[in-house]
């Protein structure tokens, strides 16, 4: 029995990786690193009454400087996922505020090659994600403190003096942080 629950235990995440790499991108953003599955009998659906206003404080990086940012799948699932209930990307309002070593995920490919020898892996998704209404943010104390200038981000990701007051205005103007 304990060897069955053990093979069973070890096959679980090859089953789920398996699962994964065979769901759909999303309407609104297709890039490969976004997909999510359908939910047959999904009775919970987005509302379009409601103002969507979400974003996402990140402090981590990915765990190689060759892989994508997990965390900026987010907002391409939210976007998907709410197209998919007949909510228009524009009535959707997403912000990434991005510090630490997740701000360096947001450099540009110049900038990116100087630190890691290799073209940022984040920049495609991040460019769809801006090209769909996500605001990016890098916190400014981190790009400062990093010996980063303005120009070491590409123009679409905007530099806050810091990510706890972007976090605040967000928060003002009515945006729900996501907590993971």
């Amino acid at each position: 029995m304990r060897l069955l629950l053990v093979v069973a235990f070890l096959l679980v995440p090859a089953m789920v990786s398996a699962q994964a790499s065979d769901r759909p991108v999303g309407s609104v953003v297709q890039h490969p690193n976004t997909t999510y599955a359908p939910v047959p009998g999904m009775d919970f659906p987005g509302d379009p009454d409601l103002a969507h206003r979400f974003a996402w404080a990140l402090v981590a990086a990915a765990d190689s400087a060759h892989q994508i940012t997990p965390a900026f799948r987010g907002p391409a699932r939210v976007l998907n996922a709410l197209a998919d209930d007949g909510i228009a990307p524009e009535d959707v309002h997403l912000a990434l505020v991005a510090q630490g070593p997740s701000a360096m995920a947001m450099l540009d490919d110049e900038a990116y090659r100087r630190l890691h020898g290799i073209d940022n892996p984040n920049l495609p998704l991040l460019r769809e994600l801006h090209e769909n209404g996500v605001l990016l943010v890098v916190c400014g104390q981190t790009m400062v403190g990093r010996g980063m200038e303005r120009g070491d981000f590409p123009d679409f990701v905007q530099v806050s003096r810091a990510a706890t007051v972007a976090r605040v205005i967000l928060a003002a103007q009515g945006y729900v942080f996501n907590p993971f």
